[in-house]
Protein backbone atom coordinates (compact mmCIF):
# COMPACT_ATOMS: atom_id res chain seq x y z
CA UNK A 1 0.00 0.00 0.00
CA UNK A 2 2.73 2.82 0.99
CA UNK A 3 4.98 1.74 -2.29
CA UNK A 4 1.58 2.51 -4.38
CA UNK A 5 1.06 5.92 -3.02
CA UNK A 6 5.10 6.69 -2.80
CA UNK A 7 4.51 5.63 -7.07
CA UNK A 8 1.42 7.77 -7.33
CA UNK A 9 3.53 10.24 -5.72
CA UNK A 10 6.45 10.18 -7.74
CA UNK A 11 4.25 10.09 -10.93
CA UNK A 12 2.57 13.06 -10.21
CA UNK A 13 5.53 14.96 -9.21
CA UNK A 14 7.09 13.85 -12.96
CA UNK A 15 3.73 15.21 -14.64
CA UNK A 16 4.34 18.68 -12.88
CA UNK A 17 7.65 18.26 -13.71
CA UNK A 18 7.02 18.04 -17.81
CA UNK A 19 4.31 20.51 -17.23
CA UNK A 20 6.56 23.21 -15.36
CA UNK A 21 10.17 22.56 -16.83
CA UNK A 22 9.59 20.15 -19.81
CA UNK A 23 9.62 22.48 -22.85
CA UNK A 24 9.65 26.20 -23.98
CA UNK A 25 6.22 27.49 -24.23
CA UNK A 26 4.28 24.34 -23.51
CA UNK A 27 5.53 22.39 -25.32
CA UNK A 28 6.19 18.70 -25.97
CA UNK A 29 9.02 17.43 -28.26
CA UNK A 30 9.24 14.13 -29.95
CA UNK A 31 11.39 11.37 -28.23
CA UNK A 32 11.00 13.10 -24.40
CA UNK A 33 7.79 11.22 -23.58
CA UNK A 34 7.85 10.60 -19.46
CA UNK A 35 6.57 7.81 -18.22
CA UNK A 36 3.72 9.75 -16.31
CA UNK A 37 1.92 10.87 -19.51
CA UNK A 38 1.95 7.75 -21.73
CA UNK A 39 -1.20 5.67 -22.42
CA UNK A 40 -2.61 5.30 -19.22
CA UNK A 41 -2.42 8.78 -17.87
CA UNK A 42 -4.59 10.35 -20.14
CA UNK A 43 -7.16 11.62 -17.70
CA UNK A 44 -8.60 14.81 -19.37
CA UNK A 45 -7.87 13.99 -23.47
CA UNK A 46 -10.62 14.04 -25.65
CA UNK A 47 -10.60 10.79 -28.09
CA UNK A 48 -10.58 11.78 -31.60
CA UNK A 49 -11.16 7.91 -32.69
CA UNK A 50 -14.23 5.56 -33.01
CA UNK A 51 -17.41 7.83 -34.63
CA UNK A 52 -15.10 10.10 -36.49
CA UNK A 53 -16.22 12.93 -33.82
CA UNK A 54 -15.26 13.57 -29.98
CA UNK A 55 -16.42 16.26 -28.29
CA UNK A 56 -14.94 18.67 -25.31
CA UNK A 57 -17.71 19.27 -22.99
CA UNK A 58 -18.71 21.86 -20.43
CA UNK A 59 -21.72 22.98 -18.92
CA UNK A 60 -22.53 26.29 -20.26
CA UNK A 61 -22.57 29.26 -17.85
CA UNK A 62 -25.75 28.37 -15.43
CA UNK A 63 -28.47 27.66 -18.22
CA UNK A 64 -28.11 24.16 -17.78
CA UNK A 65 -27.11 24.12 -21.37
CA UNK A 66 -23.78 22.13 -22.52
CA UNK A 67 -20.95 24.01 -25.13
CA UNK A 68 -18.81 22.13 -26.66
CA UNK A 69 -16.15 21.67 -29.15
CA UNK A 70 -16.86 18.84 -31.50
CA UNK A 71 -13.74 17.35 -32.79
CA UNK A 72 -13.48 15.22 -36.32
CA UNK A 73 -10.76 12.84 -37.28
CA UNK A 74 -10.81 12.84 -40.40
CA UNK A 75 -8.65 15.55 -42.76
CA UNK A 76 -10.94 14.89 -45.71
CA UNK A 77 -14.68 15.14 -43.53
CA UNK A 78 -13.09 18.37 -42.31
CA UNK A 79 -12.18 20.46 -45.25
CA UNK A 80 -15.74 19.12 -46.75
CA UNK A 81 -17.59 20.29 -43.89
CA UNK A 82 -15.20 23.50 -43.69
CA UNK A 83 -16.23 24.36 -47.89
CA UNK A 84 -19.40 23.87 -46.54
CA UNK A 85 -19.63 26.00 -43.95
CA UNK A 86 -17.49 28.92 -45.33
CA UNK A 87 -15.13 27.92 -42.18
CA UNK A 88 -11.23 26.91 -41.85
CA UNK A 89 -9.94 24.19 -40.25
CA UNK A 90 -8.17 24.30 -36.88
CA UNK A 91 -6.00 21.25 -36.54
CA UNK A 92 -4.95 19.89 -33.10
CA UNK A 93 -2.20 17.58 -33.70
CA UNK A 94 -1.46 15.84 -30.32
CA UNK A 95 0.28 12.64 -28.82
CA UNK A 96 -1.33 10.44 -25.86
CA UNK A 97 2.19 10.85 -24.29
CA UNK A 98 1.90 14.64 -23.75
CA UNK A 99 1.30 16.55 -20.87
CA UNK A 100 0.56 20.00 -22.27
CA UNK A 101 -1.90 18.04 -25.01
CA UNK A 102 -3.59 16.97 -21.69
CA UNK A 103 -4.06 20.38 -20.12
CA UNK A 104 -5.15 22.36 -23.52
CA UNK A 105 -8.17 19.70 -23.63
CA UNK A 106 -8.84 20.28 -19.59
CA UNK A 107 -8.23 23.64 -19.12
CA UNK A 108 -8.55 25.66 -22.47
CA UNK A 109 -10.96 23.93 -24.90
CA UNK A 110 -13.93 23.77 -22.31
CA UNK A 111 -13.38 27.61 -21.83
CA UNK A 112 -16.61 28.74 -22.94
CA UNK A 113 -14.66 31.91 -24.38
CA UNK A 114 -12.58 29.26 -26.25
CA UNK A 115 -15.32 27.44 -27.32
CA UNK A 116 -17.16 30.74 -28.47
CA UNK A 117 -13.99 31.80 -30.53
CA UNK A 118 -13.36 28.59 -31.93
CA UNK A 119 -16.91 27.29 -32.95
CA UNK A 120 -17.51 30.93 -34.91
CA UNK A 121 -14.72 30.32 -37.57
CA UNK A 122 -13.45 26.82 -37.45
CA UNK A 123 -14.43 23.23 -38.18
CA UNK A 124 -12.47 21.39 -35.58
CA UNK A 125 -9.79 18.28 -36.48
CA UNK A 126 -8.00 16.24 -33.88
CA UNK A 127 -5.39 13.82 -35.51
CA UNK A 128 -2.71 11.77 -33.16
CA UNK A 129 0.81 12.36 -34.74
CA UNK A 130 1.82 8.47 -33.38
CA UNK A 131 -1.75 6.62 -34.98
CA UNK A 132 0.53 4.93 -37.09
CA UNK A 133 -2.11 6.31 -40.10
CA UNK A 134 -3.67 10.19 -40.89
CA UNK A 135 -2.35 11.72 -38.21
CA UNK A 136 0.87 10.79 -38.50
CA UNK A 137 0.98 11.00 -42.26
CA UNK A 138 -0.35 14.64 -41.48
CA UNK A 139 2.17 15.35 -39.29
CA UNK A 140 5.02 14.29 -41.54
CA UNK A 141 3.50 16.22 -44.19
CA UNK A 142 3.52 19.41 -42.48
CA UNK A 143 6.63 18.91 -40.60
CA UNK A 144 5.53 18.92 -37.25
CA UNK A 145 7.99 19.43 -34.54
CA UNK A 146 6.03 19.30 -31.43
CA UNK A 147 3.07 19.14 -29.24
CA UNK A 148 0.76 20.49 -29.27
CA UNK A 149 0.31 21.64 -32.34
CA UNK A 150 -2.33 23.93 -33.57
CA UNK A 151 -2.29 24.50 -37.16
CA UNK A 152 -5.32 26.18 -39.12
CA UNK A 153 -5.93 24.86 -42.69
CA UNK A 154 -8.55 26.99 -45.27
CA UNK A 155 -11.00 24.83 -47.03
CA UNK A 156 -8.52 23.15 -49.37
CA UNK A 157 -5.86 22.39 -46.88
CA UNK A 158 -3.67 24.98 -47.45
CA UNK A 159 -2.04 26.02 -44.34
CA UNK A 160 -2.55 29.68 -43.25
CA UNK A 161 -0.91 29.74 -40.13
CA UNK A 162 1.06 27.19 -36.85
CA UNK A 163 1.72 27.95 -33.49
CA UNK A 164 3.09 25.09 -31.17
CA UNK A 165 2.40 24.73 -27.47
CA UNK A 166 0.15 24.97 -24.76
CA UNK A 167 -2.02 28.16 -24.46
CA UNK A 168 -4.21 29.44 -21.50
CA UNK A 169 -8.24 29.77 -22.31
CA UNK A 170 -6.89 33.90 -22.39
CA UNK A 171 -4.00 33.31 -24.92
CA UNK A 172 -5.82 30.78 -27.09
CA UNK A 173 -7.72 33.32 -29.40
CA UNK A 174 -4.82 36.11 -29.52
CA UNK A 175 -2.43 33.04 -30.59
CA UNK A 176 -4.50 31.94 -33.07
CA UNK A 177 -5.20 35.24 -34.60
CA UNK A 178 -1.33 35.85 -34.46
CA UNK A 179 -0.51 32.68 -36.13
CA UNK A 180 -2.97 33.60 -38.81
CA UNK A 181 -1.12 36.74 -39.37
CA UNK A 182 2.02 35.75 -39.62
CA UNK A 183 1.22 33.16 -42.31
CA UNK A 184 1.92 29.28 -43.11
CA UNK A 185 5.00 28.06 -42.11
CA UNK A 186 5.85 30.71 -39.22
CA UNK A 187 5.19 29.48 -36.11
Amino acid sequence: MLIGRLLAAVLALAVVLELSLGAEAGMCQPGKASAATRPGAQAGRVSASGSGAARADRAGGGSGQKSQLVWLNDLSRSLDLARRSNKMVLVDVYTDWCGWCHKLDKDTYSHPDVIKFVNSQFVCLKLDAEDGGQGQGFAQKYRVRGYPCIMMLDASGNQRGVFYGYRAADQFPGAVQKALEKGPGQS
